[in-house]
C-alpha cells in the first residue's frame, strides 16, 4: 500500500494538471491527507462508490499519461544520474584533499627525502582531474538527457568495484 501511495504522490506532482480540480482536490485528501473514501464522500455530498471512482479515473490518466511520456521515470534515472555526480565530486574531493597533504608532508621533509610522497600526491591530483573529468560528463548527461553516457559511467563504476 506505501508503494501505491509514493507511486500515485509521484504521479500527482508530475501530472496533477491532466486531472479536473475534483479530481486533484479528491486525489490530496485521500494520498497527501489520509481522508478515507468515507470522509471524502461526506465532504463532497456523493457516494463512496463516486469518490472510489474519481481516484480510480484518476489513477488511471496519471498512469496512462506516463506510460505515454515516462516524466516520473526520467526524473527517476535524472536523480541517480545527479547521485552519481555526487559520488564522483566527493570522491574528487577526498583525493584533492589526500594529495595536498601528501604534497604538504614532503615539502615538511624535504623533496629529496620523500620523493615517493610527491609522486603519490602527484598520481592523486592526476586521478582527481580524471573524475573532476568524468563528473563534468555526467553533468552534461544530465542536461542532454543522453542516457548511454551515464549508463557507461555505471559500468565503468562496476569495473572498478565502486558502485
Amino acid at each position: 500500500m506505501l508503494d501505491k501511495m509514493l507511486r500515485m504522490g509521484a504521479l500527482f506532482d508530475v501530472h496533477s494538471p491532466l486531472l479536473t480540480e475534483r479530481q486533484k482536490e479528491m486525489c490530496v485528501l485521500y494520498y497527501f491527507n489520509d481522508y478515507s473514501l468515507a470522509e471524502i464522500s461526506e465532504l463532497y455530498g456523493v457516494s463512496r462508490q463516486a469518490v472510489h471512482d474519481a481516484l480510480t479515473r484518476a489513477e488511471r490518466a496519471m498512469e496512462d499519461h506516463e506510460k505515454a511520456f515516462g516524466l516520473v521515470m526520467k526524473a527517476e534515472k535524472r536523480q541517480v544520474r545527479l547521485n552519481q555526480l555526487d559520488s564522483k565530486l566527493s570522491e574528487a574531493c577526498l583525493r584533492l584533499e589526500n594529495a595536498m597533504a601528501s604534497l604538504g608532508e614532503a615539502v615538511r621533509c624535504g623533496c629529496r627525502q620523500d620523493a615517493c610522497e610527491l609522486s603519490d600526491a602527484c598520481e592523486g591530483i592526476q586521478q582527481a582531474w580524471e573524475i573532476i573529468g568524468s563528473a563534468r560528463q555526467l553533468v552534461a548527461a544530465v542536461d542532454s538527457g543522453d542516457d548511454s553516457l551515464c549508463d557507461r559511467e555505471k559500468e565503468d563504476d562496476d569495473r572498478r568495484g565502486k558502485a
